[in-house]
Formats: C-alpha cells, structure tokens, sequence
C-alpha cells in the first residue's frame, strides 16, 4: 500500500497520515520492500475506573437480581 501511494505521487507526509506510520517506517519500507512491524507496547495503562471496578459490578448484580 504504501509504495503504491509512493508511486502514485504521494508525498511521505501525505502518506503517513494515510497509513499511521512516520516518515522513518515509511522511508525505511521504500528502501527494503518489507514493512516494518509494529512494535507492541509492554506497559499497560490501567482505566481510570479501575478502582471503580467492584463497586459497578456489584451495582449491576444488584440490578440483575432486582429486575428478576
């Protein structure tokens, strides 16, 4: 995809916005041929409900079993 946007005349900024990667990934798969892949991240941010968690999960028990 992204060498034909490349062929197609796009400009590298044109096509990291199209596609999400930086001109780096994209510049680096223009010169391999081979998509970079994504690196996943190892830290997991918590929700901010997270300390909310038990609290909704009983309210709606509580529900369930009230509607029933």
């Amino acid at each position: 995809m992204i060498r034909k946007l490349f062929q197609k005349g796009w400009t590298k900024t044109a096509t990291l916005e199209a596609t999400g990667f930086n001109r780096k990934t994209i510049s680096k798969y223009l010169k391999n041929n081979q998509l970079p892949e994504r690196k996943e991240t190892d830290h997991h941010k918590e929700s901010k409900l997270e300390t909310y968690k038990p609290y909704i999960l009983q309210r709606v028990k509580d529900e369930m079993d009230r509607l029933h």
